[in-house]
């Protein structure tokens, strides 16, 4: 079963985004087949006059569009630097393991 995430895209554009983009974030190249790890980005956001052309559209995981930029140069160059899906799982599990410490009280 396919995650449909986001309401403000259609699901079929959704669903058309992410067949295109491999189910694979085009950040950190982690891939899911479910999708519900996945959602679909604007590079230029609407509230900047973007649309949901599929040109205007990219998949990514959703640790890499919470980090993603809103304005279209520094989107360019977060989307340049280097990461790959291995670090972001790593970085994902070092977070989680350093939270559960802090609030345990114990040494970080």
């Amino acid at each position: 079963m396919i995650f449909l995430g986001d309401k403000s895209i259609p699901s079929a554009l959704r669903i058309s985004i992410l067949t295109r983009d491999k189910y694979a974030c085009r950040k950190c190249k982690i891939d899911d087949k479910t999708g519900r790890s996945l959602e679909v980005h604007h590079i230029k956001p609407k509230v900047f006059g973007g649309t949901d052309d599929k040109e205007n559209l990219i998949t990514l995981c959703y640790i890499c569009h919470k980090y993603a930029q809103n304005h279209l140069d520094e989107f360019k160059e977060y989307m340049d630097s280097e990461c790959d899906g291995q670090l972001t799982a790593l970085l994902k599990a070092f977070k989680i393991v350093r939270e559960q410490r802090i609030s345990e009280g114990k040494p970080v």
